[in-house]
């Protein structure tokens, strides 16, 4: 079985309660209690806004870095906890961005924090490796998405 469990990534501690409370509502509990999950797949992120070196602001630095790093990784800690303790040998799955290996300088922060969601993922796949807990990062290509065209249409005016 599969669900989609909607939470907000600016609010990562409250976003991960709240998803494995829904995982442990659905699938319930496995092995020595943990939640029975055998996979968790982090597709949220923010690219917006865009900026520079020169445009840089504490506030947007933060807030797309709790979105695309901190969320994931309070995500990804809280279900290979389950998973270990459920003895479950499961998957993890990052969305990231091909961006990661060198984006466009207006896409500074962004690019910032792909990088470190492909480290972290690296780190913590051999971390989890002992557990049979795979982690990976899928770094995708520019994707046309309702927000992203909504973005450029308002930045180009087209």
């Amino acid at each position: 079985r599969v669900a989609y469990v909607s939470a907000d990534g600016a609010e990562p501690e409250a976003g991960t309660v709240k998803i494995m409370a829904a995982a442990r509502d659905l699938f319930g509990v496995a092995g020595e209690g943990g939640v029975n999950v055998h996979g968790l797949v982090n597709v949220a992120g923010v690219a917006w806004p865009r900026s520079n070196l020169e445009q840089i602001t504490a506030t947007e630095w933060n807030r797309m870095m709790t979105i695309n790093v901190l969320a994931p990784t309070l995500l990804s800690q809280a279900a290979s906890n389950e998973m270990k303790v459920a003895g479950i040998h499961g998957s993890i799955v990052h969305v990231g961005s091909i961006v990661a290996y060198g984006g466009s300088p207006i896409m500074n922060t962004y690019t910032v924090s792909k990088a470190a969601l492909n480290a972290f993922t690296k780190v913590s796949a051999v971390e989890l490796a002992e557990h049979r807990i795979r982690m990976n990062c899928v770094n995708m290509a520019w994707t046309l998405t309702d927000e992203e065209n909504k973005q450029q249409t308002a930045e180009k005016g087209e």
